[in-house]
């Protein structure tokens, strides 16, 4: 068996840093960190140097996902801030426009934790996966 090696390195300093997710944006490979918490979502290069931040704020990001055939595009959660708190929970893509970075909510989804793009050849299907569609107190 071939033994493997890894090297530690700090590429940043992020609160509850919870979703890495391999990309190409702007025609650079590299990947997408997003937080948990308060915080935004960041492009590092394969090197792990910072090249952009995609957004400051919210955080709650559970999921980032490649929009399939579409280049600078992709989705992910925000808000979701555990099982309690994620009312305003949703899904948002993130996209180029003019150079610069949008975000547009895509589907208001209470509780939304998990999502993923289904790719067939006749069409792509978003599946998402909620904890619950609501509560009547805070531990429900």
């Amino acid at each position: 068996m071939t033994e493997i090696k890894f090297t530690k390195h700090a590429i940043a300093e992020l609160e509850k840093c919870y979703s890495v997710c391999p990309t190409t944006l702007r025609g650079k490979k590299g990947f997408l960190i997003a937080t948990e918490k308060a915080g935004g979502c960041f492009f590092f290069d394969l090197e792990g140097k910072l090249v952009e931040q995609i957004w400051q704020d919210p955080g709650g990001v559970m999921s980032l996902v490649p929009v399939p055939g579409k280049a600078d595009q992709f989705l992910a959660t925000q808000e979701f801030y555990g099982p309690n708190d994620s009312l305003n929970a949703r899904i948002v893509l993130a996209y180029l426009a003019n150079g610069n970075w949008q975000v547009k909510t895509v589907a208001e989804l209470p509780f939304v934790h998990r999502f993923d793009v289904l790719v067939t050849p006749e069409k792509n299907y978003l599946i998402a996966c909620t904890l619950k569609s609501g509560h009547e107190y805070k531990e429900d």
